[in-house]
């Protein structure tokens, strides 16, 4: 390309920018530094969620990633809420799938709250009692609060209060 700059020719060249290079200044731009790892359960070296020793980071994504993970997120839970068949676990897994929810951005969070609430007006057609949907309203609202509070904190700390004792560990969330 001729340049003319004071009356003088220059030659320059232009380096055309490239798709890979443009999509790595972009992640770079986005990435958030790892946090520190600490291992609530030392014992516990793998379970449902996977491996403990590498913690549960998710970056914000686009919309579409953070509302398929959401559902993943409710997905994986109700998968294995149903495997534990633990009489009093539904709240914790409610919990837990609404905090990884909320964890993965805005998007997630209302992705969320519409997973919740419509699986809770499909069940008001059951026998449960009044308490009973309170109760899994309440540890819904407490899983989205803690999750986009704390975006790369530990869901099950966030939950824990709701982990029925005695659940096996491979259902704790990391």
């Amino acid at each position: 390309m001729l340049v003319r700059h004071n009356k003088q020719e220059t030659e320059m060249e232009f380096e055309a920018p490239t798709l890979k290079g443009a999509l790595s200044k972009a992640v770079a731009k986005y990435k958030k530094p790892p946090r520190k790892t600490t291992t609530k359960h030392p014992s516990k070296t793998s379970s449902a969620y996977g491996s403990s020793s590498s913690p549960r980071q998710i970056p914000r994504a686009s919309a579409q990633a953070q509302r398929i993970g959401a559902i993943a997120d409710f997905a994986r839970n109700l998968r294995l809420m149903r495997e534990a068949d633990w009489n009093t676990a539904d709240k914790y897994f409610h919990c837990v799938a609404n905090c990884q929810a909320s964890q993965r951005g805005p998007v997630g969070e209302q992705t969320a709250i519409w997973l919740s609430n419509t699986r809770e007006w499909a069940q008001d057609r059951s026998d449960r009692s009044h308490n009973d949907r309170a109760a899994d309203q309440a540890a819904n609202v407490q899983g989205r609060r803690g999750g986009s509070r704390n975006p790369n904190g530990s869901c099950d700390a966030i939950c824990s209060n709701l982990r029925p004792r005695g659940l096996p560990s491979r259902f704790w969330a990391d």
